[in-house]
C-alpha cells in the first residue's frame, strides 16, 4: 500500500458534504488547535531562555520506558524541523502507531504554530486509505503529541533505489500510481492541496501492495 505523508498539505476549505459521507474531525486535535489559536503565548518562550520552563517529567527520552497517554515510546524515526517522530506502541492492544512530538518551545511565532494547526486541522479531517491518519492528539504543558499512521515500509524514493536498475517495473508503477491518484483526487474534491508532493513523501508499506 502506498500512502501519502502529512508534510506540505494545505488546507483551502473543507467541501461541504452529507454528514453520512463527511469524515469526523478529531475533536482532541480540534481542541489543541483552538487552544493555539486562542492562546498565541503557547511556546512564546525566548529561545535564548528555553529552559525557564523546562519539564523533565515530560521530556521525551531516547529511551523505550517512557509511556505517553496510553503509548509507549520505542524508538526514533526521523527528525523535522520542529518535531521528532517516534515509534510508538498501545500498550491496551499492542498496536503500533508513529506519534510526532511537537516541542511547544519552538512554536514561537505565528507561522509556526499555524503549521501545526493546519497539519492537525487536515490529519483529523481526511479519511482515506492511502493518506497517513490521525488517530489521537495529545497535549501536555510542554508538547503536542499526534499519534499517526505507522508506515512500515520505505519511501518511494528508497523503494526506487532498491530496484534492479533503480526503476519500478510497469506492474508496480501503475499501481503506485493508481493509489496516488485517488488519495489526490479525494484531497482535491475536499478543496485540500498537497504542496510538497515528492517520492521522499510517499511511502511503500512492506506489503508492497
Amino acid at each position: 500500500m502506498v500512502m501519502t505523508n502529512s508534510k506540505g498539505f494545505q488546507k483551502v476549505g473543507f467541501k461541504t458534504t452529507d454528514q453520512n459521507n463527511q469524515p469526523q474531525k478529531d475533536n482532541n486535535g480540534m481542541n489543541i488547535v483552538k487552544s493555539l489559536y486562542k492562546n498565541p503565548s503557547i511556546g512564546s518562550v525566548n529561545p535564548e531562555n528555553k529552559s525557564q520552563h523546562h519539564n523533565k517529567s515530560e521530556e521525551v527520552p531516547q529511551t523505550h520506558s517512557k509511556v505517553i497517554d496510553r503509548y509507549e515510546i520505542q524508538k526514533s524515526l526521523g527528525k523535522g524541523s520542529y518535531a521528532v517522530v517516534y515509534q510508538c506502541k498501545d500498550i491496551h492492544n499492542g498496536d503500533l502507531f508513529a506519534i510526532k512530538v511537537y516541542e511547544k518551545s519552538k512554536l514561537y511565532n505565528k507561522t509556526r504554530r499555524t503549521i501545526v494547526e493546519r497539519e492537525i486541522q487536515v490529519l483529523g479531517f481526511v479519511n482515506h486509505p492511502n493518506i497517513v491518519r490521525l488517530h489521537k492528539s495529545i497535549q501536555t504543558r510542554n508538547h503536542i503529541h499526534l499519534v499517526m499512521d505507522l508506515g512500515i515500509g520505505a519511501s518511494l524514493s528508497g523503494y526506487c533505489k532498491a530496484q534492479k536498475n533503480r526503476c519500478l517495473i510497469e506492474k508496480d508503477a501503475r499501481h503506485i500510481f493508481k493509489q496516488l491518484a485517488s488519495s489526490l483526487e479525494y484531497c482535491h474534491k475536499n478543496y485540500i492541496y498537497h504542496r510538497d508532493l515528492k517520492t521522499e513523501n510517499i511511502l511503500v508499506d512492506d506489503s508492497k501492495k
